[in-house]
């Protein structure tokens, strides 16, 4: 008990230090129910985030599978066209205009079918059907080269055409060139996002039996400057997340600008007068 001259005041202080107390209690009690209630809200929007994301990888790989069935029946119908073409040419040389050719050990006047004639026209159909089908690859493959383009620094290219030789025609700046005729940095470039295409597009078909991973060997020594370099290595990075089947492997010297661009934990070198190996 207090028995001062004071009493008073000090219960009434102590009094309002209590209520202020409450009052940060209740303060704090709301503040972490709302965080609970926040959390939880959070928690369910993963969950949903993650149901729709499964549901589309389900979706995705049910067109990957739609899209390699539907490529096997239009290879398999272009085969049995050929086969129609090839019965329908014997048919016709066997009906209206067999070749004669004359056999000295068989009987004078002999006529057998010519079936050289046969496969001749069995090769040209053959070869007009895969040049359709090579023309229509090549396509895509210019289209995923030409969007790949922008990914790598080289917008100023308008179109690129590869052939089946194979060349590279380019139109740049409104002007054509060709893959001999740009720049070194150009070039390697070139050839790392055509190769990227060729492989993209044989995996979305079904074609080929890629491993899935490039080595890049020392894209530095290449008379490439530096810009062009950082161009390439952060075309690469967004190519390997629209690709993450794909794995690139650089092997290089430790130049700033590889190791500003690749995260320490994806690469190997060497420190100071440590060796690699």
């Amino acid at each position: 008990m207090i028995d001062t001259d004071d009493s008073d005041i000090i219960l009434s202080e102590l009094e309002e230090s209590m209520r202020a107390s409450a009052a940060m209690c209740d303060l704090m009690k709301n503040s972490v129910r709302s965080k609970k209630l926040r959390h939880a809200n959070l928690k369910q929007s993963i969950a949903d985030l993650k149901a729709a994301m499964e549901e589309y990888e389900e979706n995705l790989q049910t067109v990957r599978v739609a899209q390699t069935e539907l490529d096997g029946l239009k290879h398999e119908v272009t085969r049995l066209e050929i086969l129609e073409e090839e019965y329908k040419t014997a048919r016709t040389v066997e009906s209206i205009k067999p070749a004669v050719i004359e056999d000295k050990k068989e009987k004078p006047g002999a006529e057998v079918i010519d079936e050289n004639k046969i496969l001749q026209t069995a090769i040209k159909i053959t070869h007009a059907r895969f040049k359709d089908l090579q023309e229509e690859l090549l396509q895509d493959v210019n289209d995923r080269i030409l969007g790949f383009c922008k990914t790598v620094g080289l917008s100023q290219y308008q179109s690129v055409a590869l052939t089946s030789n194979p060349h590279l025609k380019i139109d740049k700046d409104g002007s054509p060139t060709s893959y001999s005729n740009v720049s070194k940095g150009e070039q390697l470039r070139l050839k790392v996002i055509v190769t990227i295409a060729l492989i993209s597009v044989a995996e979305e078909r079904g074609l080929g039996r890629h491993p899935g991973f490039l080595v890049i060997d020392s894209p530095a020594a290449q008379e490439v400057n530096p810009e062009d370099l950082s161009n390439l290595i952060n075309g690469l990075e967004g190519l390997c997340k629209v690709l993450p089947s794909l794995q690139i492997i650089i092997a290089s010297v430790a130049s700033p600008t590889l190791l500003a661009h690749i995260d320490d934990k994806q690469r190997l070198h060497a420190k100071g007068d440590d060796f690699l190996w």
